[in-house]
C-alpha cells in the first residue's frame, strides 16, 4: 500500500513525515533493506579554511599531524577570511546526499585560544548548503542561515539541500584570540542497500516514491532513461524558484535515439546513420534532410555505393541531390565521376 508519508521514527518527534519526493508525488513508503555505512576520509589530508564570505578559504597554517587537522593561526594568512574560521569538507561530503537523512554527522574538535568565551561561540557549528557536534541529518536540529526566526527547516527544504549539498563547513575557531585548532574522525552516515558483509544499523527513513513519467530515484531526484533536465534558459524565472528539482523532458534526438545525457541532453548512440548532439545531421558517408525518418539519411555515391571514391559528401543548398566532398586523387566531379 502506499502512503503519503514516511512511517514513524524515534528521530522523528512529528510521528510520520510528508514524502519528499522532490514535489513530485505524495506516494511513497519507507523503503526496506538498507543498512547504516560511514562516509569518512581514510587519510587525512590538508582541509582549506574558510569563511562564510570566503568559500575559496586557504590553506597556509593547516597541517596533518597525528592524524588530525590542525591550523595553527601563527602562520594563517586571513587576509581574505573575515569573521569567524570554517574547516571545508572534502567533496566526497557533498553532492547527492538523500541517502543520508536520519543519519549522524560527527566529528572530534579541539581549540586552544586565550580565552574560551567569546562572540565566534555563538555562530552557527556546521553550515551546509545545497548544529552541533553530533546532529542528526534531519530537519528538526537545523535553521535557515541568517534568519531571524529559530523554526526550523522544513522536511522539503532539508531534503532539497541534501539532495544536492555544495558545500559543508564546520566551525574552526572557538573563544578569543585562538592559537589553534584540530579536527578529526569526520564522519557521516549514509544508507546502502544490505549486504553479507555489511553490519551496520538498518537505515530508516529512507523514502521510496511512486514517480510521474520521466522521473526515477527513491527520491525522484534523477531523470529516467530517455529524459534530460530541463535547460534554465527555457524556465521562467519564477518557475525556477518553485521546483526543487529541473523538469526532466524527454530527448531531443529527431527520433533517432531513445538516449541522452540526462544532464545536457547529448543524445547518444544515433540510429539511422545520423550523428550530432540532437541526430540532426547525417554521418560521414550519408547526405540528406535530417526530419525523423528512419530512411533521412542516404548512403553517398561517389561515384557507386558500391565503387566509392569519397567517405564523405554534402546534401545540395537545394536538397535535390548532393556533391561528393573528397574525392581520391586522381578523381574529380559532383560524384567523383571523372
Amino acid at each position: 500500500m502506499r502512503v503519503r508519508a514516511v512511517r514513524s521514527s524515534p528521530l522523528n518527534p512529528e510521528g510520520c513525515s510528508r514524502c519528499y519526493c522532490s514535489g513530485l508525488s505524495e506516494d511513497c513508503e519507507e523503503q526496506g533493506g538498507f543498512t547504516t555505512a560511514q562516509i569518512s576520509v581514510s587519510t587525512p589530508s590538508v582541509l582549506p579554511v574558510v569563511s562564510q564570505s570566503n568559500l575559496k578559504g586557504v590553506v597556509s597554517g593547516v597541517f596533518v599531524q597525528d592524524g588530525d587537522v590542525l591550523l595553527d593561526v601563527r602562520h594563517l594568512d586571513t587576509s581574505g577570511l573575515f569573521g569567524p574560521l570554517y574547516w571545508k569538507l572534502p567533496n566526497l561530503f557533498t553532492g547527492n546526499k538523500l541517502m543520508s537523512y536520519g543519519g549522524t554527522l560527527s566529528y572530534s574538535a579541539v581549540f586552544y585560544a586565550e580565552d574560551g568565551q567569546g562572540l565566534t561561540n555563538q555562530e552557527p557549528q556546521v553550515l551546509m548548503r545545497g548544529g552541533t557536534l553530533r546532529s542528526w541529518l534531519t530537519e528538526h536540529r537545523w535553521r535557515y542561515f541568517n534568519s531571524v526566526s529559530e523554526k526550523a527547516v522544513t522536511r522539503s527544504d532539508f531534503m532539497m539541500v541534501l539532495s544536492n549539498v555544495q558545500y559543508v563547513i564546520v566551525k574552526a575557531s572557538y573563544g578569543s584570540r585562538l592559537q589553534q585548532s584540530r579536527i578529526a574522525n569526520i564522519t557521516m552516515e549514509t544508507a546502502v542497500e544490505e549486504e553479507a558483509e555489511v553490519t551496520g544499523d538498518m537505515a530508516r527513513q529512507i523514502e521510496s516514491c511512486d514517480c510521474p513519467w520521466g522521473y526515477s530515484g527513491l527520491s525522484c531526484q534523477n531523470c529516467a532513461p530517455g529524459f534530460f533536465r530541463q535547460p534554465l534558459s527555457e524556465i521562467s524565472p519564477r518557475n525556477q524558484r518553485s521546483l526543487f528539482v529541473r523538469p526532466c523532458v524527454p530527448c531531443r534526438c529527431n527520433s533517432h535515439s531513445l538516449r541522452c545525457d540526462p544532464e545536457t541532453g547529448a543524445c547518444q548512440d544515433c540510429e539511422h546513420h545520423t550523428s550530432g548532439p540532437n541526430c540532426e545531421l547525417c554521418a560521414a558517408g550519408y547526405y540528406g534532410d535530417v526530419r525523423g525518418s528512419v530512411s533521412d539519411c542516404s548512403l553517398c555515391g561517389c561515384p557507386l555505393r558500391g565503387n566509392s571514391f569519397s567517405p564523405t559528401c554534402e546534401q545540395t543548398a537545394a536538397k535535390v541531390g548532393y556533391v561528393c566532398t573528397n574525392c581520391s586523387s586522381g578523381y574529380e566531379g559532383q560524384h567523383c565521376e571523372r
